[in-house]
């Protein structure tokens, strides 16, 4: 099998065939073959190869080529598993797949590990760098080999804010929507909260999964769920939309006029606008956290990650207040406040950050009481952070 197509291989390419071809590459630049986890892990492989342009692991084949085999403990999936083992050891977490081949009677668990742009990625244990090199992993020894693999973080920053604005598809969601034609009474207004994720690396078989039905039909029935928690179960409906180089997912409320927009962009970006008519003339701050950020999180992030994201993901969160029927045009903003104390929240306030996929209920949370604490200083609330 050449070099160059080993990198432009996928792992939903490796048949029992292709499995063959990538053991007989034998000890490479681009392949490392492994009898059994090894103590340490596989920390400072993976590194390696995210560090020096992508490459593979084969899990449960000896040094001879020997398929002996190897499966991930109890019922466990091999990516959720070694996921787990790798993001302790190194930092930042890199892109890679991982799953199991049957061959010769056994199972041999196959890993692809990205080129990534945010590099390097250090071995904690070890507080070092590794590279492939003469066909094993070596630590970084000079300083000017450590200062070339740094220049590639902020490209990376760059392309993904490039693409969290500049994509078609996403423009498209972005812009401005009408208000629906139904009437509403002069006290309603009609809000967009509006969450905007893209991850650092774009793995290469992104664009597949983020355009298959599975994925499709998983964001349908996010969109579903909280059709349902945003207003009476049972009067919503939800449509799909697909596009040439993405998905739209649709959702309403037929009840109270909610609804959900979820955009998953092939390019590597995932929308999520929540529409919603408030009735009242304040709105109460800490339903930010758990009312709106964090069911509005998992929207963004579960799709991404069906596709084959992980790692740093950047995410932006606005409000835009869109419309009122005392007016005609945008309205310039809403009133909002505590039990104790108001402020006021302009259309276009905006907060930003960062998190790590696959992202867990703890750092959702974290990242929706954060923003909570800001959109309430942004409204002139007197909220401070604990020392």
């Amino acid at each position: 099998m050449a070099r160059r197509s080993l990198l432009d291989l996928d792992i939903a390419d490796v048949t029992q065939d292709v499995l063959r071809e990538l053991i007989a590459e034998g000890e490479t630049d681009l392949v490392e073959r492994k009898e059994h986890l090894p103590g340490g892990g596989l920390g400072p492989t993976v590194a390696s190869f995210a560090n020096s342009g992508g490459g593979w692991v084969l899990l449960g084949v000896t040094n001879d080529g020997e398929a002996k085999g190897c499966s991930a403990p109890g019922r466990a999936e091999p990516q959720d598993w070694l996921r787990t083992l790798i993001r302790k050891d190194v930092d930042p977490l890199p892109s890679f797949e991982a799953r199991a081949v049957a061959i010769d009677g056994v199972e041999v668990i196959v890993v692809r590990v990205h080129a990534s742009a945010l590099t390097p990625h250090l071995y904690v244990p070890a507080g070092a760098v590794y590279i492939r090199e003469h066909g094993g992993r070596h630590p970084i020894k000079t300083q000017a080999a450590l200062i070339a693999l740094t220049v590639r973080p902020g490209q990376a920053q760059q392309e993904a804010y490039a693409r969290m604005t500049s994509l078609p598809l996403v423009k498209l969601a972005l812009g401005p929507h009408r208000p629906p034609s139904n009437p509403v009474n002069g006290e309603t207004r009609i809000v967009d909260w509006i969450l905007t994720a893209g991850p650092l690396m774009v793995p290469q078989d992104f664009r597949a999964r983020a355009l298959s039905r599975t994925t499709a039909d998983a964001i349908r029935e996010q969109v579903a769920e909280l059709i349902n928690a945003v207003g009476p179960p049972g009067q919503g409906g939800v449509e799909r939309h697909p596009h040439g180089s993405g998905i739209v997912v649709a959702g309403r409320n037929l009840a109270n006029g909610a609804e959900v927009h979820v955009l998953l962009d092939a390019g590597g970006v995932a929308v999520v606008r929540l529409r919603e008519r408030l009735t009242r003339s304040v709105l109460y701050v800490p339903r930010l956290a758990d009312d709106i950020i964090t069911p509005l999180l998992p929207l963004a992030t579960k799709p991404l990650e069906l596709s084959g994201a992980s790692g740093a993901t950047h995410l932006h969160f606005a409000v835009d207040i869109q419309v009122t029927t005392e007016e005609e045009g945008w309205r310039a903003s809403i009133a909002v406040g505590t039990a104790h104390d108001s402020g006021e929240l302009h259309s276009g306030a905006f907060v930003g950050g960062d998190i790590e996929l696959p992202a867990d209920d703890t750092a959702i949370k974290a990242i929706a009481e954060g923003w909570m604490r800001e959109l309430a200083r942004t409204a002139g609330l007197e909220w401070w952070e604990d020392a």
